[in-house]
């Protein structure tokens, strides 16, 4: 039984998780105790790397189920490694993304039965389901006007601005 807490923010890019995920974990601390951040996928573990390289290249030949397996497989790496260790030490766990982007994603070539497969697959038992998660919404373009501001180099997700309609 977990002792911390797990809260989720989840957006498209350009929305302003890593912000609002800031201003959360200032409020928090200043009233309560410490809070980690983190974020999925992670680009320094085998799973997220694959992923990265694949929604960053355009003749990748991997399907969008492909894709996201390695979205769950850095999954289960996160939750045995760090989600799980966190909460079991009583900390408040604020994560940039979570489940909810593998389904707005995986839409894109997959059925949700295939990715609730996968995650059934993959994870099993150890899924943690968050105490609550939060959704921020604002307009495609807003999000891409502020994307394009800081400069990021886009990946095949965030480029569509149908494929971010449809996240959205």
């Amino acid at each position: 039984m977990k002792k911390g807490r797990f809260f989720v923010i989840e957006a498209i890019d350009g929305a302003g998780k890593t912000t609002a995920i800031k201003m959360v974990k200032s409020k928090l601390e200043q009233r309560f105790r410490s809070c980690v951040i983190t974020h999925e996928p992670q680009e320094d573990r085998p799973a997220g790397i694959v992923f990265y390289e694949a929604i960053r290249n355009p003749d990748s030949r991997l399907s969008m189920l492909q894709k996201q397996e390695f979205c769950v497989r850095d999954r289960l790496v996160h939750i045995e490694n760090f989600i799980r260790p966190q909460l079991d030490k009583g900390q408040i766990v604020l994560c940039d993304r979570y489940m909810m982007s593998t389904f707005a994603h995986g839409i894109f070539g997959a059925s949700e039965a295939e990715l609730w497969k996968l995650h059934q697959e993959i994870i099993d038992d150890k899924l943690i389901i968050p105490d609550s998660t939060f959704v921020l919404d604002v307009t495609v373009e807003e999000a891409q006007r502020r994307l394009a501001t800081k400069g990021k180099l886009l990946d095949q997700l965030e480029k569509s601005r149908e494929g971010q309609e449809r996240t959205r």
